[in-house]
């Protein structure tokens, strides 16, 4: 299958991976019948425009799951946060954003050239928003047949993306939702500061639940791919370029399952969380009543917080009680995403459910890298700081069993400390033995070298 030049240097850098990557997040303009004075400040998910009107958002994210289920949940919960009897959608529409993966045009820019990048960042950035934008217009009426067959058909938009400045003659400024089928940019001085999102109007017919959304961004990921003019039947567009390029069987088994949702459950307490267990959904509620965020951390742990506080809900505790001590203890995954919430750094990886799943993702997404591999749930893991073979690569993930994570190994330091009553008693910092050979020594010499001198300079030997 032909692709797009763009799409071309995705694969070629192994960033195909990326497509989970993308952040979504659902907007909705919604009104109540009466005129209230609503603090900006009351929700991060609630904006309000008017006296009568405010814009629903859920969590930009690329957890699929996770910004469907706050849409649905403020939609939910906003006339008791507005303090009014209820909430009515303004338009029969809603507003995706979709953003490209920072990681893929930074590393591509970085691979572009001194010719390219003598334009500067954002202005190579805005040239793959502007690219992208114009094939999800062609294909966006597509899209939507795809994903609601009962919807009524819509044209292609007509604006330019020819250029940020023809974009800016031509775009039209709908309201969210209000005109199904429109694809717009968003940002502030987009020259400057670059484009954010790509944000795309369509029936709320098309989002009944979350593996909609997932298929929407699978489809936006693939009109990337697809060359201007070219068939406009994604769906067999989709089993050829997921089949032969992305090796991905779950993408295709969502796209060919669409239209087949699931009822609600019985006890829907908060609508989008009705897989929790009751009183989780209760301290849910009341959370997103309370203004705070809420990020999923792992099965049936959370995170809710509103700056300064935080706390953590499992079980039908709230605080860093101890099932939620145990939780990020013993699952690396969901105390990386912990850390990664409250702003640290944390490595790029992904995690798999088998050995086979990551072998798939190898080739397109981890050859030639430095990476780690462990387990979630113990540790236990191999660092490869010289990329690894595919066959080594098989070796350390059939060791390993299920619930697999693969990160990019990057420079630092393992600290560990020791907390008594909210004190830190101790640190421990975790430092590997190594020597850089010259071509004229050998390692036990260049150990001791090594030795005195850091003895020299007041550090700890290291053994």
């Amino acid at each position: 299958m032909q692709v797009t030049e763009d799409m071309q240097r995705v694969l070629q850098q192994g960033m195909a991976l990326l497509r989970t990557a993308m952040p979504v997040r659902i907007l909705q303009l919604g009104r109540w019948q009466r005129r209230v004075q609503l603090d900006r400040h009351a929700s991060p998910y609630l904006y309000p425009v008017s006296a009568t009107t405010a814009i629903v958002m859920g969590t930009q994210t690329a957890d699929t799951d996770q910004a469907w289920s706050t849409w649905q949940a403020v939609a939910a919960t906003a006339p008791a946060i507005a303090h009014v009897d209820g909430l009515t959608a303004v338009n029969d529409g809603v507003r995706v954003q979709l953003a490209l993966p920072e990681t893929l045009l930074s590393d591509a820019f970085a691979a572009a050239g001194k010719a390219v990048q003598a334009a500067g960042y954002v202005a190579y950035r805005n040239g793959w928003y502007l690219r992208w934008a114009q094939r999800l217009q062609q294909r966006l009426p597509a899209m939507i047949q795809l994903l609601s067959p009962a919807a009524p058909p819509v044209t292609a938009g007509q604006v330019d993306f020819a250029s940020l400045k023809r974009y800016q003659r031509t775009a039209p400024e709908p309201a969210i939702g209000a005109t199904a089928g429109t694809v717009t940019l968003a940002g502030v001085q987009l020259a400057q500061r670059g484009i954010l999102t790509v944000d795309v109007d369509l029936p709320a017919s098309c989002l009944p639940d979350a593996a909609h959304l997932a298929a929407l961004r699978d489809l936006g990921w693939l009109t990337l791919g697809l060359p201007d003019g070219a068939d406009a039947d994604l769906n067999a567009s989709a089993t050829t370029f997921f089949t032969g390029e992305d090796a991905q069987p779950a993408v295709l088994a969502r796209l060919q399952g669409l239209g087949r949702v699931a009822p609600p459950a019985s006890k829907t307490i908060l609508r989008g969380f009705s897989g929790a267990a009751p009183q989780q959904q209760l301290f849910l509620r009341a959370a997103f009543v309370a203004g705070m965020s809420i990020e999923p951390l792992g099965d049936g742990l959370w995170s809710l917080g509103r700056e300064p506080h935080h706390v953590l809900l499992t079980g039908n505790q709230l605080g860093l009680n101890p099932d939620a001590a145990v939780t990020l203890t013993s699952n690396r995954d969901a105390l990386l995403h912990y850390l990664g919430v409250h702003g640290l750094v944390v490595p790029r990886g992904n995690t798999y459910r088998s050995a086979a799943a990551a072998e798939s993702d190898f080739a397109r997404s981890f050859g030639h890298k430095s990476i780690f591999v462990g387990s979630t749930q113990t540790g236990r893991g191999t660092a490869m700081p010289v990329p690894p073979t595919p066959e080594r690569f098989a070796e350390v993930v059939r060791s390993l069993g299920h619930e697999i994570m693969v990160q990019l190994l990057a420079p630092g330091t393992i600290e560990r400390c020791l907390v008594l009553d909210g004190q830190v008693l101790a640190v421990q910092a975790h430092d590997y033995a190594y020597v850089v050979g010259d071509g004229r020594h050998d390692v036990q010499t260049l150990l001791a070298v090594k030795r005195a001198r850091r003895t020299a300079a007041g550090q700890a030997t290291l053994n």
